[in-house]
């Protein structure tokens, strides 16, 4: 996921938020290990489009790439989704910049 990030010149904040994402959802789901990238993927796609809205390095299609196409766009784009649901509670009152420290 950081190089990744790195490499599309995201914002740290980006991969902070995915990280905090992944955290909030393995404490409460059991994922398999087959779907790490696709959580990991969902947590980035959805954290650069609220750090980044304008950004278009980081795009279904691109994160499908760095996945070496192990997961289809359309498995990512239902997994958001699904897991949007799951994070509208947490979008109020987080911010990166508390675990920047």
């Amino acid at each position: 996921m950081v190089i990744l990030c790195e490499q599309r010149k995201c914002q740290e904040e980006v991969f902070i938020l995915a990280l905090n994402y992944m955290d909030r959802h393995l404490r409460r789901k059991i994922v398999p290990k087959t779907s790490l990238q696709l959580l990991a993927s969902a947590c980035l796609l959805l954290a650069s489009k609220l750090r980044e809205p304008s950004c278009k390095s980081l795009s279904a299609d691109v994160l499908v790439y760095f996945t070496d196409s192990s997961i289809t766009k359309y498995e990512l784009i239902l997994f958001i989704y699904l897991f949007g649901n799951f994070l509208g509670s947490f979008q109020e009152g987080f911010s990166g910049e508390s675990y920047k420290q």
